[in-house]
C-alpha cells in the first residue's frame, strides 16, 4: 500500500476555489527555508466593470516578478456566445486563444528542467504549478504533450487542478498511481490548504538534486491528504474509506437522482414544431410567416416540460444547443436581424427557438421516459422473435 505520491491535483466545481486554494498554499510554501521556487502557470479570471466574468488569462510563475508573463487564454464571445463571428477555438461562450496558451504556458511548464554547472549537466527537482488541465487547455495538443511530460518526469512535483467533468488527459492523470486527487469544497478549503502545505513541505525537505540518470521517488505523504481525497481515490491507494468520503459520496448520489415519486410526476416536453403548443404560446400573436418543418431532430429520451410560465425553456438543458447555436448563429444575431427588419426578442431562449422555427427545424423526443439532468439511464435491449 503506497504511503507517498509524487503529484497532487485539486478538483471541484467551478467557483469553489481550486485556484485560490492552490495559490495560497504555494504562497505559504514559499516562506519555508528549503522551499522550491514554483514554475508553471495558473489561470486568472477577468471581470468587467459590472463584476461579471468576461475571460481568463494565463499567468506564469514566478508570479509578480519581472520575468513572469501574462497572456489571454479566453474571452467572452460578443452577443453572449451567439454572434456571427465564429472563433476557430471555442468552449461554451468563450473564444480560446490556443496560440497564446502554447507560447506562454508550455514554456513555463518546461522551464528549468536542466541546469548546467561547468562541464557537468545535472537535473534538479522542480516544483510545477499546473492550473489547470481543463477543456480550454486541452484544445492544444502541444499543451497536452507538455503537461504529460511534466507529470511523467521523475524530477517533478506537481500541484495542479483538474475539473470534475474531465477530458481524456485529465482522466488519465487522475487514474495514475502516483497522483492524489483531493476535492475542494467551501467548507474544507482552509483545512485543505494547511494539509497541502504540510504534505509539500515533506517533499521539499528531501535532497533537491540528483545525478542525471537517477530518479526521485514519490515524496509527498498521503496521510495529511487522506481526509480530502476525491471519491474513488482511497480505493486506488488501498486505503480505508473515511466517514467524510462515504458521506460525500452519499450526497453526490442524492443530487444525481430524483426519488421514484418525483420521477413519476415529471411530464415530458412538447414537440418544438411550428403550430405546436410551444410555438403557439410564444409566437401565436406574431404575423411573421414561418416555413413548415423540413428537418426533424429526434431525441432518445424526453426532456422535462418547462414551468408553465416559461415555455421558452423547453429542451433548454439539452447538449444539442452546443451545435445548433453555431448553425443558427445567423438567425440569432440581433444586429443582423435588425438589418433584415425581422423580429427580435430580448430573451435568449426565445430567440433560439424562433431561429429553430425559421430554419425549418422541428425537435421531438420519442421515448416516454423523461430525462432528468444528472441522472444516468440504462439502455434496455428489445428482444425480437
Amino acid at each position: 500500500m503506497p504511503t507517498h505520491v509524487r503529484h497532487v491535483f485539486l478538483t471541484g466545481f467551478p467557483g469553489v476555489g481550486k485556484t485560490t486554494t492552490m495559490l495560497k498554499a504555494i504562497d505559504e510554501l514559499g516562506k519555508a527555508a528549503d522551499a522550491l521556487p514554483p514554475c508553471g502557470f495558473y489561470t486568472a479570471e477577468l471581470r468587467d466593470v459590472d463584476g461579471k466574468r468576461c475571460g481568463f488569462d494565463v499567468v506564469t510563475f514566478p508570479s509578480g516578478q519581472s520575468d513572469a508573463r501574462r497572456a489571454p487564454l479566453a474571452r467572452l464571445v460578443a452577443g453572449d456566445g451567439v454572434g456571427s463571428a465564429r472563433p476557430r477555438h471555442r468552449v461554451g461562450r468563450y473564444a480560446v486563444d490556443v496560440k497564446a496558451l502554447e507560447t506562454t504556458a508550455c514554456p513555463a511548464l518546461r522551464h528549468g528542467d536542466v541546469m548546467s554547472e561547468g562541464q557537468k549537466t545535472t537535473r534538479r527537482r522542480r516544483f510545477i504549478a499546473l492550473d489547470e488541465i481543463g477543456k480550454m487547455e486541452c484544445l492544444s495538443s502541444e499543451f497536452e504533450r507538455a503537461a504529460w511530460e511534466v507529470i511523467e518526469s521523475p524530477e517533478t512535483v506537481v500541484l495542479g487542478t483538474i475539473p470534475v467533468h474531465r477530458q481524456s488527459l485529465a482522466r488519465s492523470v487522475a487514474a495514475r498511481p502516483d497522483v492524489a486527487v483531493v476535492r475542494v469544497t467551501e467548507r474544507n478549503r482552509d483545512a485543505l490548504r494547511a494539509a497541502l502545505v504540510d504534505a509539500m513541505k515533506h517533499s521539499f525537505a528531501n535532497d533537491r538534486r540528483i545525478a542525471e540518470r537517477d530518479h526521485f521517488l514519490a515524496t509527498v505523504p498521503l496521510a495529511p491528504l487522506a481526509p480530502f481525497l476525491e471519491t474513488g481515490q482511497s480505493s486506488k491507494f488501498g486505503l480505508e474509506r473515511t466517514e467524510e468520503e462515504e458521506e460525500r459520496e452519499k450526497e453526490e448520489e442524492e443530487e444525481k437522482a430524483l426519488s421514484k415519486d418525483e420521477q413519476e410526476n415529471v411530464q415530458n416536453a412538447d414537440a418544438l414544431v411550428v403550430g405546436g403548443d410551444t410555438h403557439r404560446r410564444l409566437f401565436g400573436d406574431s404575423d411573421e410567416p414561418l416555413p413548415p418543418p423540413r428537418t426533424l431532430l429526434l431525441g432518445e429520451t424526453s426532456s422535462p416540460a418547462p414551468p408553465p410560465t416559461r415555455p421558452e425553456l423547453a429542451y433548454a438543458e439539452r447538449s444539442m444547443w452546443r451545435v445548433l447555436d453555431e448553425i443558427l448563429a445567423e438567425e440569432t444575431d440581433e444586429t443582423k436581424q435588425k438589418e433584415k427588419g425581422t423580429t427580435t426578442t430580448s430573451n435568449r431562449e426565445t430567440t433560439r427557438l424562433l431561429a429553430v422555427f425559421r430554419a425549418g427545424l422541428a425537435v421531438w423526443d420519442v421515448v416516454a421516459d423523461v430525462h432528468v439532468p444528472g441522472e444516468r439511464k440504462t439502455k434496455t435491449k428489445t428482444k425480437t422473435k
